[in-house]
């Protein structure tokens, strides 16, 4: 890999937007040699993402049509970042002036948003960048050469900025000092690690802007019925959750509103398996219908069927919603395990019009 590096930094200082000798060079070394060579050390780098990611891939860019002045080269999960433009992955970013390249764990500079990807926010990018710092933490400063900013220069060309605006951390190869294929190797490792612990709590839809997997699994499910031919929602990147993996998540979400409920002194009867309500809370003569959602995203949109929509808006009577966020998923043993969430309480829960969305209708067909 030190090789490959090493010559496309040279290839640099010949930069050219039009298609010479050496920047047809550069494009065999970025598309293709690069992502060999890192394929090659995919047995460690799978493992240090873990095993719930399966889909590891490699790639290389260097411009189409015109040569771009930074060529890049990225290992990611083509699920959770089917592309550069979208979610997180490690690239080696090469200046444009050819003095070094940058090891990066960056994400994609855009965002899902009515079915289409749109570009995010500088607001939205430094809430990733922040959340990703938060949620890695220590990891981060356990290698001092690890920066929290990278610095691509004012080379031709608009990209430095977004890439620099999109990274969370870096670490810098001068060319005049490149490491050995083992420092190259152990240090992809470790950067492979941290995309793990992102992929991780992404597939738990932890991150700023975070659709919620309920809400994705709607929107996909009314899009598959509705629209056969269309194929699954864009919206979905990343890991769902299985049926037994939703049911861990409600289970998990039912204990901690009942457990609340009953400490406060209420008497709680299940009614979710035959009703459109999940508990029925009853305390000095008083009773509350009480509804229960749980989620390992954060606070957010939530799922409402018809009927739960109807009760709850018909005003006649008492009620709860108790809202289960940030749930824990162990996805490891035989069985998933839900354990932790934060519990958002609305009591008595009035139901705003305004804060409805539909996501599918039923239309009659009446006979002539």
């Amino acid at each position: 890999m030190r090789n490959l590096l090493a010559e496309i930094l040279e290839l640099q200082l010949e930069w050219d937007s039009a298609n010479t000798p050496a920047m047809e060079r550069r494009g065999v070394v970025v598309r293709k040699e690069l992502p060999a060579e890192l394929s090659r050390i995919s047995g460690n780098l799978q493992h240090a993402m873990g095993p719930l990611i399966s889909d590891l891939h490699f790639e290389g860019r260097d411009g189409t049509g015109r040569k771009t002045a930074i060529p890049w080269a990225r290992f990611f999960s083509a699920s959770r970042s089917p592309s550069a433009q979208n979610g997180w992955y490690c690239v080696y970013l090469f200046r444009s002036d050819g003095s070094g390249v940058y090891l990066a764990l960056a994400h994609g500079s855009t965002s899902f948003l009515n079915g289409m990807f749109v570009p995010r926010a500088d607001g939205q990018l430094a809430d990733l960048l922040t959340w990703a710092r938060t949620t890695l933490g220590d990891a981060l400063l356990r290698d001092p050469r690890v920066q929290s900013k990278i610095d691509l220069g004012e080379g031709p060309g608009k990209l430095a900025k977004p890439y620099e605006k999109s990274t969370v951390a870096g670490i810098w190869y001068p060319a005049d000092n490149l490491p050995d294929e083992a420092q190259l190797t152990a240090d992809a490792v470790m950067f492979a690690g941290l995309l793990g612990q992102l992929y991780g709590a992404q597939d738990q839809r932890r991150m700023p802007g975070e659709i919620a997997p309920e809400i994705i699994e709607a929107v996909e499910a009314v899009d598959e019925i509705a629209k056969p031919l269309m194929g699954r929602s864009r919206a979905g990147q990343g890991r769902g959750l299985s049926g037994p993996e939703r049911q861990a998540v409600e289970r998990r979400a039912m204990e901690l509103a009942k457990s609340i409920l009953e400490r406060e002194g209420f008497t709680v009867e299940d009614h979710s398996a035959t009703a459109s309500y999940d508990f029925l809370a009853s305390k000095n003569g008083c009773k509350t219908v009480v509804e229960v959602k749980g989620t390992t995203g954060g606070l957010g949109a939530i799922m409402l069927t018809a009927n739960e929509v109807t009760l709850h808006q018909s005003g006649t009577i008492n009620n709860a919603l108790f809202v289960v966020h940030s749930i824990d998923l162990d996805r490891h043993g035989p069985q998933p395990i839900a354990s932790g969430g934060t519990v958002h309480r609305l009591q008595p829960w009035r139901l705003n019009p305004d804060q409805l969305k539909p996501m599918a209708f039923e239309y009659a067909l009446l006979a002539e």
